[in-house]
């Protein structure tokens, strides 16, 4: 028995034990949470994937635009060298790729130095997969394949709260979703040409046209991102309710490990990166792209990116990992890479607005709490 005064909201927010004793909804979340991952592991494994484990304790290089979280060994062999909790496991994936394993994915967590909102917590977790001799299109294909596996898996459940919120996620059964390309949608939501280079004097000056505050940072990669959040983003969501939404093509400043390309737009050519991101919703859930596979070019993105870092003091820029860009020497088949938000899932499935509800523990307040 429960003492009356034990089951008052203010305390069972605050109690996770508490609160799995006398909230249903709470078991259904982590209910709902393990059928998720059961479906993604499932999806691949079918697909003869190898699912695979690569190091969460590494040194230098992050393999997204994080800042990540670092330490020191009490070992004389590291000689008080840093170590990091790892931002993704993507490098690791890719040097795997270039060993040989040509289908591989990880469920696993990552850990990001940044601020805590209702999305975002410094540990969460993901799902990547990699594949040889995989293009966009296809990665487009096997991400609604994928929704429409999860939606089925999912809709076969005997658990109340998916019930009440499945009705409204019927459209990621449907596939073929909403397919927009970066540049000709912003120019459009906009009504104004972008700049023939993107540089940040350029977008800086976009965005004074179009009466936008400036980010606090000022790199191109910024600049651009602000754009989208702003413009496409929001704006592409709000007319598919419900509905994975794709973006695709963005610039190539917003992609350091994606293989770019040149388009032409009217008289005006862009490098744009091979890569899509996934919204529903405005969040966006999935990241994917063809990888970076030429070891030359991928050396000059990340000196880029070393030039951007400096130049804007941009914490959450990218740092360089020299030893995959030697790895890629050995060879980088032509590579799709995919990354998505594990939690951003199950929120999505069991219809929250906020992270900590779909983490067995909370967010990282609610753990020092328990």
């Amino acid at each position: 028995m429960i003492p009356e005064e034990l089951t008052q909201k203010s305390k069972i927010n605050t109690n996770r034990v508490l609160n799995y004793l006398v909230n249903q909804d709470s078991i259904d979340t982590m209910k709902i949470r393990s059928h998720i991952i059961q479906s993604i592991r499932t999806f691949f494994l079918k697909k003869q994937y190898l699912e695979v484990q690569t190091p969460i304790l590494t040194g230098a290089g992050t393999g997204a635009n994080a800042q990540p979280f670092t330490t020191h060994l009490k070992n004389s062999f590291f000689q008080n060298q840093p170590l990091q909790l790892r931002v993704a496991p993507e490098l690791w994936l890719k040097k795997m790729v270039i060993g040989g394993f040509e289908k591989i994915f990880e469920i696993g967590v990552s850990f990001r130095n940044e601020g805590i909102d209702s999305t975002h917590n410094p540990e969460f977790t993901t799902c990547e997969f990699y594949q040889a001799y995989t293009s966009l299109p296809e990665l487009i294909d096997i991400t609604e394949n994928l929704f429409q596996r999860l939606y089925l898996d999912l809709s076969t459940l005997n658990v109340p709260l998916l019930e009440k919120n499945l009705p409204d996620l019927v459209n990621l059964s449907k596939g073929n979703f909403p397919k927009y390309e970066f540049i000709p949608t912003l120019e459009s939501i906009t009504g104004k040409t972008l700049p023939s280079t993107l540089d940040s004097e350029s977008l800086v000056d976009y965005h004074r046209a179009l009466n936008q505050s400036l980010p606090s940072n000022l790199s191109s990669a910024s600049l651009l991102d602000n754009l989208a959040s702003i413009y496409l983003e929001p704006i592409i969501s709000s007319e598919h309710p419900n509905t994975p939404v794709f973006l695709y093509n963005q610039p190539a400043e917003l992609s350091p490990l994606a293989k770019s390309t040149h388009i032409s737009y009217s008289s005006r050519s862009y490098e744009i990166s091979l890569r899509f991101e996934c919204f529903i919703n405005g969040k966006e859930y999935i990241n994917a792209y063809e990888e970076e596979n030429n070891p030359f070019e991928q050396a000059k993105k990340f000196k880029l990116q070393q030039v951007q870092k400096a130049d804007y003091n941009d914490n959450e820029s990218l740092i360089p990992d020299w030893n995959y860009v030697n790895s890629l020497e050995y060879g980088l088949p032509p590579t799709g890479g995919w990354g998505c938000g594990i939690d951003r899932l199950c929120m999505l499935f069991v219809g929250s607005d906020r992270i900590e509800s779909v983490l067995p523990f909370g967010g990282l307040k609610d753990v020092f709490r328990n």
